[in-house]
């Protein structure tokens, strides 16, 4: 039945694309369809009752019907759809008409109300068959519809079958005619209304089902140019796998043969820098053993050549001056300072400017300051031969036409250490000697006695410190060198020395030399590291030790007495004043007995000792007490 249905309202429109012109169609077969189904019913129902022309006539109007469905299936669409709206008022009136000339039928005056509601129901179909597309057929369709309500009551008078030409006399007859034809205006109305909505809808359904099948199919397309991509990015995956398995084994060889190669380089290094170190310090001693033979001889005592002997003292002095020139390089070098110390500027220019006193005082030089950043953490031996060098360079290089002058200036630039060094000295052509004047054993003036090696080591020196020193001048009016230096990363915990059972540290903030013992110690390790710190203290000028002896262990009674008796005054004369000592369990008695048999030495020299079983309770006390001196 589905199917059967399904071919009946399909006819002939298989081929129509457009979604409003198939619906009009499909409800035009439709109607056709269930009209001729309904005309034959109605025209066996009529004859079963009474059978004369009425239900003939009515069965044979399905004859139009059926040429309906025929024009559709023939394509003649227009014109089928035409017949359609066009016989429905036809067959209706011309009806309404017969059944009334139909001898010994008697007239009712129900058939004029029941013919104009058929005229009203069946005015629905030209809106639901033409589309606003078919304005024009859409329009005739609709006035023939009206030209049946309005001559509904001419045509049965013209044919002697009129309401009151039946001699019916209800007086309302004439209103309802009037009443029809507003209800017919009414629905139709409402009917366009609604097929215009339903067409829009359906254009917009149409449109929206058309991008979608457009996005489905360029989804699909990309799917499919994914799926491709895919496939490549396999396949280069593929081959990148194994290019990177060739390279990795590349690399592993290259990494085996770097290994191989910077083991030798390593060795080699470990070599070099052993054969310098003893170029620099082992030659040394005969050098100065030669040179110390050559002074003890008396001129007056020479049986030979007096000039000869005079080169030989001269060339043993060169030698000496390049071998500790050469030492003091390999130290640079081999990072023997590496310590990170406070630093007064006021304080070390006093220290440094003391052994010129000679030269100052004989070429009447002047000197100025402009000390803006007076202090600073760093390499101390390094900072002094920095300036020393640099001053040394400037006494050196002065120039004889005018009185020596020397500018010390120093301040904080962006974060960093910044000192100044100019002199109104001969000068210097910075543009051209720029590419030599940090070299080794580069002079720039025959005139004065040098030898090439203090701005070597001045800029080896900044490097290593990680700052940089820049130089500008102008040959007879000055010669200025910036040096600058980044502040110092960490100077809390600097390691000096260390060992699986100790270790020495240095805290530039606080002054301090800190020694942690690590486990159980012999007399011997014990003693040794105590004058290692004790040597430590001294060259940091340090004014703080703590010592954290928790994992050190028990100590014989006689290294008790020696560090009791022996060490501990020799520290305090090195200018010690405050000791944080961290213990475990028990102090041992004779440390009680010491601090009570000295305390008043203790304070008359304003040291103190504090006694913990914390590190922090330490380094806390040990903090209030550098505020403490630092305000007296």
């Amino acid at each position: 039945m589905k199917r059967l249905w399904r071919s009946i309202s399909y006819n002939g429109v298989a081929n129509i694309e457009d979604p409003v012109e198939l619906q009009s169609l499909v409800i035009t077969n439709r109607t056709s369809f269930l009209a001729l189904i309904l005309v034959i019913l109605v025209g066996l129902f009529l004859g079963f009752r009474q059978w004369n022309a009425e239900p003939i006539y009515v069965i044979s109007f399905s004859v139009l019907f059926a040429a309906i469905l025929g024009l559709v299936r023939m394509q003649y669409f227009s014109t089928a759809r035409l017949l359609l709206c066009l016989i429905v008022p036809v067959i209706v009136v011309g009806m309404s008409v017969i059944s009334k000339k139909i001898p010994g039928e008697e007239i009712t005056e129900s058939e004029f109300f029941d013919y104009r509601f058929v005229l009203i129901a069946t005015s629905i179909v030209p809106p639901l068959i033409f589309g606003y597309s078919r304005f024009v057929l859409l329009g005739a369709c609709l006035l023939v519809y009206l030209l049946a309500f309005i001559l509904f009551d001419p045509i049965h008078n013209y044919f002697n079958v009129g309401y009151y030409q039946i001699e019916h006399v209800l007086p309302s007859y004439q209103m309802s005619q009037w009443i029809s034809t507003i209800m017919f205006c009414t629905l139709t109305a409402g009917v366009l209304v609604l097929r215009k909505t339903t067409d829009e809808i359906q254009r917009k359904n149409t449109r929206l089902i058309k991008s979608m099948h457009e996005s489905n199919a360029l989804l699909e397309e990309r799917t499919k140019e994914l799926e491709k991509a895919h496939q490549r990015i396999q396949h280069q995956n593929e081959e990148l796998n194994k290019v990177n398995s060739r390279l990795t084994e590349k690399v592993n060889l290259a990494n085996s043969d770097l290994a191989k190669t910077n083991d030798e380089l390593v060795k080699h290094n470990s070599e070099l820098q052993q054969y310098s170190y003893i170029v620099s310090h082992n030659l040394r001693s005969p050098v100065a053993s030669l040179l110390g033979l050559v002074n003890l001889v008396k001129h007056e005592e020479l049986i030979w050549n007096h000039p000869v002997f005079e080169h030989i003292r001269k060339a043993s002095k060169s030698l000496d001056d390049t071998v500790s020139d050469l030492g003091m390089i390999v130290d640079v070098r081999n990072d023997i300072y590496k310590i990170r110390q406070f630093v007064n500027v006021n304080e070390l220019l006093t220290e440094v400017i003391t052994p010129f006193q000679k030269e100052i005082q004989e070429f009447n030089i002047e000197f100025s300051y402009d000390i803006q950043c007076e202090e600073l953490y760093t390499i101390k031996p390094m900072l002094t031969s920095i300036v020393y060098n640099l001053l040394s360079n400037s006494i050196k290089y002065r120039s004889k036409d005018r009185v020596p002058h020397i500018h010390i200036r120093t301040a904080e630039v962006d974060g960093n250490f910044q000192m100044v060094v100019k002199d109104n000295g001969i000068g210097l052509n910075v543009e051209a000697n720029k590419q030599n004047i940090f070299k080794l054993y580069k002079r720039f003036n025959t005139h004065t006695q040098g030898k090439g090696i203090g701005l070597y080591l001045v800029n080896l020196q900044v490097n290593s410190l990680g700052g940089s020193i820049d130089v500008c001048g102008e040959v007879d009016v000055y010669t200025e060198f910036i040096v600058t230096l980044p502040p110092a990363d960490s100077v809390q915990h600097q390691s000096i020395w260390e060992e699986t059972y100790a270790e020495i540290f240095f805290d530039a903030h606080l002054s301090l030399i800190g020694l942690n013992w690590k486990s159980a110690v012999t007399s011997e390790e014990l003693r040794g590291t105590l004058q290692r710190s004790a040597e430590c203290m001294r060259e940091y000028n340090a004014t703080h030790w703590l010592m954290d002896i928790r994992d050190r262990g028990n100590i014989s009674d006689e290294d008790q007495l020696w560090l009791l008796d022996s060490f501990l005054p020799t520290i305090f004369k090195l200018g010690l004043k405050r000791l944080a000592l961290v213990y475990q369990d028990e102090l041992h008695p004779d440390t009680l007995r010491f601090y009570k048999k000295n305390s008043e030495v203790l304070e008359k020299y304003d040291i103190q000792i504090f006694f913990t079983r914390s590190a922090q309770e330490a380094y806390k006390w040990l903090q209030k007490q550098k505020f403490v001196l630092s305000t007296k």
